[in-house]
């Protein structure tokens, strides 16, 4: 989501290269070479380096941390794809088990919205753990789309969905097609805060490739899947799914906060109240999205 304005701020973090997308390729080989000398034994390979002559040795490195580079960039281009499958964003052929999961995360928000409500009507005489459930249920509730038709099979792509879908229903402003634009007009500090957020989001969805693909070295160690799937619910849970839900949140934040100046630059009629607000919103939604030839509203032009 957004895939597009993410891609030209490349150039912010590639300062960040090196460790994020270079250190888990190479953790990867390493643990593979590691399992591999594990069977061998560690003798016939450093026989084999004392063979070589010294440009061989460094013809061997040279090959080797480019393979590990190739292997960082490929992976890299294989990000957007994971995210989106991860999000719930799955092929025709996956029907079935998309409308399974989707109809499965409906009833659980619908039964969550019931207890909560049921916890908001007596807020005041709530017990402390029922403060905590209370509690407990409106981060989730929060991090769950309002319409179930927005609903994604999974909870990355509900978290993620939640988000982008916030500023339309508490402005009427569709974040998919003003975000490009509220974007320009950001100064460097949330523009910053973002970019950084979304690259720990990147980040995340990296090294739980790198760990699935480290199943591949099962070949030589039996166990490793014992350790490689909890991982990989660890990855996900605490790491990915907090950072997806930062990230919406300051999403939202951008919006809540220059909104105003969205309007602005766009010569659209400020809303004075919030239900004028919210019809202004989805025009102005309808007019980026599609254009215009009516009459009203009537630009007013900054300056």
């Amino acid at each position: 989501m957004f895939n597009s304005i993410w891609e030209q701020l490349s150039g912010q973090i590639a300062d960040r290269w090196a460790v994020s997308n270079l250190l888990p390729a190479l953790l990867f080989w390493l643990l593979g070479f590691g399992l591999w000398i594990g069977q061998i034994g560690w003798g016939p390979f450093e026989n084999y380096v004392l063979g070589l002559s010294t440009f061989s040795r460094a013809a061997l490195f040279i090959l080797v941390l480019g393979f590990a580079v190739v292997s960082a960039a490929v992976a890299a281009r294989l990000e957007t794809w994971l995210l989106r499958l991860l999000e719930g964003e799955w092929p025709g052929w996956w029907g079935p088990l998309t409308r399974w999961r989707v109809e499965r995360h409906r009833r659980s928000a619908a039964q969550r919205l019931e207890r909560w409500q049921v916890l908001q009507a007596r807020l005041e005489q709530l017990t402390p753990d029922e403060r905590r459930l209370h509690a407990r249920l409106e981060r989730r509730l929060r991090h769950t789309p309002v319409d179930p038709a927005d609903h994604m099979p999974t909870l990355l792509g509900n978290v993620l969905r939640a988000g982008e879908r916030r500023p339309l229903v508490k402005y009427g402003l569709d974040a998919v097609i003003c975000w490009p634009r509220l974007w320009l007009l950001l100064p460097e500090g949330p523009r910053s805060e973002l970019t950084e957020a979304r690259a720990d989001l990147n980040t995340a969805v990296r090294v739980w490739l790198w760990v699935f693909a480290s199943l591949v070295w099962s070949i030589w160690a039996w166990w490793l899947p014992l350790v490689i799937l909890p991982s990989l619910v660890f990855i996900y849970a605490q790491w990915m799914l907090p950072v997806a839900a930062r990230y919406g949140d300051l999403i939202e934040a951008a919006f809540d906060v220059y909104r105003r100046d969205l309007y602005a630059a766009l010569g659209w009629p400020r809303p004075t109240t919030p239900a004028e607000e919210h019809a202004l919103g989805r025009q102005l939604t309808a007019y980026l999205w599609r254009g215009s030839d009516a009459r009203s509203p009537t630009f007013h032009w900054p300056g």
